[in-house]
């Protein structure tokens, strides 16, 4: 009899640790994977940064009124900073989708398909809006220059219509490039 009740209790017991030494290992594959991503991440952010000062990409900016047009919208940072961010992002985030991968979940698998089919839409948006962002700029300083010259008194107001105007063009590009207006 006790042999029955050690044999009823042992059993779930068995079959959990059958269990975890059947995951364990795709856990570890995804710890090596995360912690490899996060390397590899640093290393293309600083690299990235650094090849971006070395070849003077902040001094262009500051040429070309990029730097300018950041600092209106609020952003304190260099260019070459923000990209060198924005690539530690990307391969940290291509990293986390690999490791979780690696713990072959089905449903998680297609999610990061779906993802990944996703990714070139979204930077299309990006680039789109961050276009947009430029140009209403541009165009606003014209129509404002151009309003100043010609002597219109609401030329402050036309060139803020203008650039709000293409800012919302800009914008709606963008969400019909994610799916989103149609």
């Amino acid at each position: 009899m006790s042999d029955q009740w050690i044999a009823t209790l042992l059993e779930p017991l068995d079959i959990v640790a059958h269990r975890v030494l059947a995951v364990l290992p795709n856990v570890l594959a995804m710890s090596f994977l995360l912690l490899a991503g996060m390397v590899v991440a640093w290393a293309v952010g600083t690299m990235l940064e650094r090849t971006l000062r070395v070849v003077g990409v902040d001094r262009l900016s500051d040429r070309v009124g990029l730097t300018a047009a950041l600092l209106r919208g609020g952003v304190k940072t260099d260019p070459s900073r923000i990209v060198g961010r924005v690539g530690y992002w990307m391969v940290l985030g291509f990293a986390a989708m690999a490791a979780v991968s690696a713990l072959q979940l089905q449903p998680i698998n297609q999610v990061t398909q779906s993802f990944l089919a996703y990714v070139p839409h979204m930077l299309t948006a990006f680039l789109i809006g961050l276009a947009g962002y430029l140009l209403s700029n541009f165009v606003s300083q014209a129509v404002l220059i151009a309003a100043v010259n010609a002597g219109l008194p609401p030329a402050r107001l036309l060139a803020a219509c203008t650039r709000w105007g293409v800012l919302m063009v800009a914008a709606a590009m963008a969400l019909e490039q994610l799916g989103i207006a149609e």
